[in-house]
């Protein structure tokens, strides 16, 4: 018997830029005067406070890899940026989770 899928609440919780040089990307994001956090994590990966989603910045070549793709000729359909969905269904349930499959955006989990 299938089971029905919570509606999950739509939001954009991470926007990830892949950088190719974090210190200055970092220098240049505090200077407009955005708020770091979690600065423990140093130069391997920025977060910062946009009053909506979080920005981060991540290493271009890592970000590459976390999305499967070659660091070495940069691919021309990605462009070193990646959005993020983390999302609660409403009334509380554990949410739905998607990851990508063959292609296609795959629902995993549910209430």
């Amino acid at each position: 018997m299938p089971r029905e899928l919570t509606v999950p609440v739509p939001r954009l919780t991470v926007i990830t830029l892949g950088v190719s040089d974090i210190r200055a990307s970092i220098a240049f994001y505090d200077a407009l005067g955005f708020s770091r956090r979690l600065k423990a994590t140093g130069e391997a990966v920025a977060f910062y406070d946009t009053g909506g989603p979080v920005l981060a910045l991540f290493p271009w070549d890592k970000l590459a890899a976390d999305a499967a793709l070659p660091d070495h000729p940069r691919p021309s359909t990605f462009r070193g940026m990646t959005l993020a969905w983390n999302c609660r269904a409403r009334g509380g349930g554990r949410g739905l989770g998607f990851r990508r499959r063959q292609g296609r955006c795959a629902a995993e989990g549910g209430a």
